[in-house]
């Protein structure tokens, strides 16, 4: 086993917890997210985001929490038609670092898994590294929001079709 195999393996996920939302040191970049533009979640912040679907938290070698993800469903399933319609989201935190690659395999394998006919994600246009980590995950098929968002800024989604 190599360093960083070893590394990786001290960065554990366990389902996500309401109470995540007021832990996790979330990055300066990331402080609009879901519909919340604050740097400080809350506990009902946490509630919303668990009530939208499955959802996950990653803890590093040193107890914090690394990044929250899951998914909020925006259509539920209609059969034969479709499986469902969800959005894709993360709170990464400020001290990710080196354990960003074991989170984003663990995000892309959610993604990968994910039993929904439509899943998307939304980056800002001017954040480059959004657009990258959503590329990294699986998504493709870029389109331009234009005004999107409580500041009107230009977002880009991407999306995932099984």
């Amino acid at each position: 086993m190599n360093a960083r195999e070893t590394f990786e393996q001290a960065v554990t996920f366990r389902d996500f917890l309401p109470g995540d939302a007021i832990h996790i040191c979330v990055q300066p970049s990331q402080h609009v997210c879901l519909g919340v533009n604050r740097p400080v979640l809350t506990v009902e912040d946490g509630l919303d985001m668990l009530l939208g679907g499955p959802a996950w938290t990653a803890i590093g070698p040193d107890g914090r929490l690394l990044c929250c993800g899951g998914f909020k469903l925006l259509w539920p399933p209609n059969p034969p038609l479709t499986d469902g319609h969800a959005v894709a989201w993360a709170i990464l935190a400020d001290t990710l670092g080196a354990s960003h690659a074991a989170v984003t395999r663990y995000a892309r394998d959610r993604c990968l898994e994910a039993p929904y006919s439509r899943l998307e994600v939304i980056t800002r246009m001017d954040v480059p590294p959004e657009y990258r980590w959503a590329r990294l995950l699986g998504f493709g098929n870029p389109r331009v929001l234009r005004k999107w968002g409580p500041e009107g800024r230009p977002h880009v989604l991407l999306e995932r079709i099984k």
